[in-house]
């Protein structure tokens, strides 16, 4: 697929893969569905540990978490966990954290953010971190935090401007997203594109930083 049509990359990270990174995945890949751009998307989740990995293989969707998404009428089989690699950097558009803690791993492992890609899921909701419920236990607020900041994250992507031409628009557009928007003909991809691009980088919550400390486990 060539630069200029190419789906966004999204990867929601957690520390292990297994509850809230996956369930994001999973919610937000059924919310592009419903939608009709699930073909403008591709989405994916990781780890920034390797504690649910064993001899190579990563554990399945924690089963709380999948009977919390089965609950919700969606399926996350065939789901591993894996950790996130230093070429998901250059490879995903978004690396979406589910709290703090997260997001400081991520720049530890990747050596910083130099594509300002990094951001909490929730930056674009009420600001914070999604709950993890590794430890409250309470699956149905994880998925309601989770839900939530899909949902306002795919406001934002889907947000358009109407008021200027496409080139205008890029203006302030860095890196890949310009030459996505800026290579196409196609006016209604362009605009999508663009007002996406834009928007993320002032998410309201961006710089709160509320996360807990290095856990031995978790999601």
């Amino acid at each position: 697929m060539s630069v200029t049509n190419r789906p966004i990359r999204i990867l929601f990270v957690c520390h292990g893969n297994i509850c809230r990174s996956p369930m994001a995945e999973f919610i937000f890949k059924d919310m592009v569905r419903q939608v009709g751009l699930a073909d403008q998307f591709e989405i994916a989740s990781a780890a920034t540990s390797r504690e649910e990995i064993w001899h190579g293989k990563g554990n399945p969707v924690y089963p709380p978490a999948k009977a919390e998404l089965a609950a919700h009428g969606l399926s996350c089989d065939g789901k591993r966990a894996r950790q996130l690699t230093v070429a998901d950097y250059d490879y995903y558009d978004l690396l979406l954290a589910m709290d703090g803690n997260n997001v400081r791993n991520l720049h530890r492992m990747l050596g910083g953010d130099p594509q300002h890609k990094i951001k909490k899921l929730l930056d674009y909701a009420h600001g914070g971190d999604v709950a993890d419920p590794w430890y409250s236990r309470d699956f149905a607020r994880a998925y309601r935090d989770i839900a939530t900041g899909c949902r306002a994250l795919l406001t934002a992507l889907t947000t358009k401007k109407k008021s200027a031409p496409a080139q205008r628009q890029c203006d302030f557009v860095p890196g890949y997203f310009y030459r996505l928007i800026c290579q196409t003909t196609d006016w209604s991809y362009s605009n999508f594109c663009c007002s996406a691009y834009r928007w993320l980088p002032a998410a309201p919550h961006q710089n709160a930083d509320n996360g807990r400390s290095p856990a031995p486990a978790g999601t």
